[in-house]
């Protein structure tokens, strides 16, 4: 399982803004979080004139690439035969004409059919825009680009009236670990967007000893919390009996470095529970345990807080 994000994800609110030819299959599939099915992708018509084709994807969360995916799954005699990926800078609402200065960081590159072709990226850079280039003509299903988010932080409406999300996948959150996923991604509960079904959030299975679940997130950076939202949309016999949060201002927490910020609080089903009085008082702090007592679901957690001097220099 990967540990970066899918920053072009259409969970994560990135779009495809333009492609030159959508003939066979609408370029808006290439981004859609769900696996893809067959055919179901972004499809050009057969070139005859030694051209290729392109789509330009604006990321839900601009950051540094790690890795993307050209997945051609489903298409078997009518997948590129090469790809190439550039990217750019550019502010969120910039037209696609006005994208320039573009920085290769895949060459062109053989694909395979039917399968997920893989390829590093060691560009150091933060980008905000990706171009899919695909030789000469054809189908890919999606277009996966993994990475860290790295967001701006100046931008208008980034900051909540509470503060910042500090937890959020889009602001550079990151859920580092889960006791149990049976019926849940951990990284949705990070997720910007509202949760569609149950299977949106993070689900466990029943227990049955005298333990509980839990998970950690690291904050984008240290810093001081004010408020929390604990949501169980789409959990009605799954919802936890209680939940808690602890927290940690150690780099590396071990088991001593926690402390109690929310005692344990009652959870009701298909409800977003907030909490700011309830907080303890805390400061720098870099890291949440989220506790189910003792088992269940939860669809979303926010965090939301103040950066400390520190946080903004290690975010």
């Amino acid at each position: 399982m990967r540990e970066s994000i899918d920053l072009a994800s259409d969970r994560l609110r990135g779009y495809v803004l333009a492609a030159n030819d959508e003939s066979v299959g609408c370029r808006e599939h290439l981004v859609q979080g769900k696996p893809p099915e067959a055919g179901d992708g972004w499809v050009t018509r057969r070139r005859r004139d030694g051209g290729f084709d392109w789509a330009i994807v604006r990321l839900g969360a601009p950051g540094v690439i790690e890795e993307v995916v050209v997945d051609t799954t489903g298409f078997t005699g009518n997948y590129p035969s090469e790809a190439s990926v550039e990217g750019c800078v550019a502010p969120h609402n910039a037209l696609p004409e006005e994208l320039s200065e573009w920085t290769e960081i895949v060459c062109r590159s053989t694909l395979n059919g039917n399968v997920e072709n893989s390829f590093k990226v060691s560009a150091p850079q933060r980008f905000t825009h990706l171009r899919l280039n695909i030789f000469p003509d054809g189908g890919v299903a999606r277009f996966r680009v993994y990475g860290r988010p790295v967001p701006n932080w100046m931008a208008p409406g980034f900051h909540h009236a509470t503060g910042l999300d500090l937890a959020a996948a889009v602001n550079g959150g990151h859920v580092y670990s889960a006791s149990d996923m049976h019926y849940g991604e951990r990284q949705n509960l990070i997720m910007p967007s509202n949760p569609q079904t149950a299977e949106d959030g993070w689900g466990t299975r029943r227990r049955r000893d005298s333990g509980n679940e839990s998970c950690t997130i690291r904050l984008v950076g240290p810093g001081k919390l004010k408020a929390v939202t604990l949501d169980t949309a789409y959990f009605h016999s799954a919802c936890p009996g209680q939940a808690s949060l602890e927290a940690s201002c150690a780099p590396d927490p071990g088991d001593e470095d926690w402390f109690e910020l929310l005692p344990p609080q009652s959870m009701i089903p298909n409800t977003e529970h907030h909490f700011q009085d309830e907080l303890q008082d805390n400061a720098g702090v870099l890291w949440v345990r989220l506790n189910l007592l003792p088992d269940g679901g939860m669809a979303r957690l926010r965090v939301w807080g103040d950066l400390s001097e520190n946080g903004y220099l290690e975010a």
